[in-house]
């Protein structure tokens, strides 16, 4: 049950530590490789500490769930570990770029900043997952699997409408020229080609365009949308505790970053 882009990303650190080690098969390996690995990364590529926690998790689910080897304690030098604030739009700033961009990235980057969705959770939204009476969306298994509620843009209401129409559309064409149903979430993988939804590396490049053509010249993207949603929001005189839950934070500490932008 994890998500595919989590077995990519585990599958490819598995793989740099086979190279690593001059692709020696793993049943020759264990703990003491895994240590000089994860050294390495820190040491001699100077990987970020969270960069090298993504490949120990990687490592400690490839040998202790899937090889059913215990990797036990590992001693460990980790890479430095960097707190900087996270970039923000201005208001000004986000409506120029989202004013550059075309429907439906056009809507998926409105969404992201009036409802503080990261770019997964704006792809992946649902039908049934908008409460257009209550001004609210739910977002399914959001990071850490979690649910969460968050608040739907009234402006939003035209267009969302708009786009569920044109989707029962392509449902209703894909269905008769016997596609065949949806991917439904942890259904066995099939191999079998649908209809999906938008990858986000087409979003992400949409929106460095329009930065371009905004003349914004912020290391920025999509997901600066979402922070800029948490700034405004603070701005407005929302607590912090409610900003917390509506960014579906675990932590109050990750939420304070934005006391530190504005």
């Amino acid at each position: 049950n994890y998500r595919y882009a989590t077995e990519k990303t585990y599958v490819h650190w598995v793989v740099q530590y086979i190279r690593f080690h001059g692709k020696r098969h793993p049943d020759e390996m264990g703990p003491a490789e895994v240590e000089a690995f994860l050294n390495h990364l820190s040491v001699i590529r100077s990987c970020t500490d969270s960069t090298q926690r993504v490949a120990l998790n990687s490592l400690a689910c490839f040998y202790n769930k899937f090889r059913k080897q215990e990797l036990g304690t590992l001693n460990l030098r980790f890479g430095r570990r960097f707190k900087r604030p996270p970039a923000v739009f201005s208001h000004d700033e986000a409506l120029a770029i989202i004013e550059q961009l075309d429907d439906p990235i056009r809507l998926v980057s409105q969404l992201m900043y009036g409802s503080g969705l990261r770019i997964s959770e704006a792809l992946r939204l649902r039908v049934k997952d908008l409460d257009f009476s209550m001004q609210q969306l739910i977002v399914r298994e959001g990071k850490g699997k979690r649910d969460r509620v968050t608040v739907l843009p009234r402006g939003l209401e035209d267009r969302l409408n708009r786009q569920i129409a044109l989707a029962a559309s392509l449902h209703d064409q894909d269905r008769a020229n016997g596609v065949g149903p949806v991917w439904m979430p942890y259904a066995p993988q099939t191999g079998i080609v649908r209809r999906h939804h938008i990858h986000p590396d087409r979003v992400r490049r949409a929106v460095r365009a329009a930065m371009e053509s905004a003349r914004i010249l912020k290391h920025a993207g999509p997901h600066t949308f979402r922070h800029s949603f948490a700034t405004r929001m603070l701005e407005q005189g929302y607590d912090i505790r409610t900003v917390q839950e509506l960014l579906g934070h675990s932590d109050v500490s990750t939420t304070e970053r934005y006391l530190h932008v504005m």
